[in-house]
């Protein structure tokens, strides 16, 4: 989870961002603006509006790297931990066959060897049904996971495109608006009021689309949970197979409880 927390908070971070694109000349008021600068912004939408696509291509392009970037850790993180838990349950299997070893030198009845022979049996069984749900559980989360960082980033490039859309039509409008011959001033305002609606939009769009955190935990529940469940069955299981050993050969070691 606090890979996961992390991968979200870097989103937020960078795409928050992104909603300064605009150039800040084409909101940036102060008291030295006259009439005559007013007028000039007709002169300059053309510029304007070249550095504002530039501004927002670059912006999303260190997005789209950020996010493969992110993408690429987490897979080698579950590549790391899958490697972990295979060598794990190579030990512990090598330690359980250790333990068989030594259980089967000491059968010296055909009732002691059957007894054991049942016993191995039924533990292998029940280690293989439950590695099989931990398995099952890991790929389940992982799978949530992974369709919604897609549905996420799918709502994110919905964002960026509605913005982009958005930022065009305010600059179009300013264009026509310079061309009929409405007041630079007003041109400029208007302008100023649809760029920070877009922005604003956008901010509201991002943070809705990362908004994920709840969906999150409930994934990493359903995950614990199974695996809770799939060890507790399992260690049921085990109890049960050496009371029934004990009843025909003696005492024995329990089995291991690891997933």
């Amino acid at each position: 989870m606090k890979i996961l927390s992390n991968i979200r908070t870097s989103i937020i971070t960078t795409l928050i961002l992104t909603v300064l694109l605009v150039p800040s000349g084409v909101y940036a008021q102060s008291p030295s603006s006259t009439a005559g600068g007013n007028k000039g912004i007709c002169t300059r939408l053309g510029d304007l509006q070249t550095k504002s696509d530039n501004s927002i291509a670059e912006r999303i392009s260190k997005s789209d790297s950020g996010r493969s970037t992110r993408q690429s850790n987490l897979t080698a993180k579950r590549g790391d931990l899958d490697k972990q838990l295979a060598a794990r349950r190579t030990k512990w299997a090598e330690e359980r066959q250790e333990q068989f070893a030594k259980l089967e030198a000491k059968s010296k009845t055909d009732a002691q060897k059957a007894a054991v022979s049942t016993f191995e049996a039924t533990i292998k069984n029940a280690i293989a049904t439950r590695e099989a749900a931990v398995d099952a559980a890991v790929t389940t989360y992982r799978s949530g996971v992974d369709s919604l960082i897609s549905t996420k980033q799918s709502a994110i490039n919905t964002a960026f495109g509605n913005f982009k859309s958005s930022v065009a039509a305010a600059f179009t409008k300013a264009q026509s608006d310079c061309s009929s011959g409405v007041d630079p001033k007003t041109v400029r305002t208007n302008l100023q009021a649809s760029l920070k609606a877009a922005r604003t939009q956008l901010k509201t769009d991002i943070q809705n689309a990362t908004n994920t955190q709840g969906q999150l935990q409930a994934l990493a529940t359903a995950r614990k949970t199974a695996i809770q469940n799939a060890i507790s069955t399992f260690e049921t299981t085990a109890k049960t197979a050496v009371a029934t050993l004990k009843g025909s050969f003696g005492t024995t070691s329990s089995p291991s409880s690891t997933p």
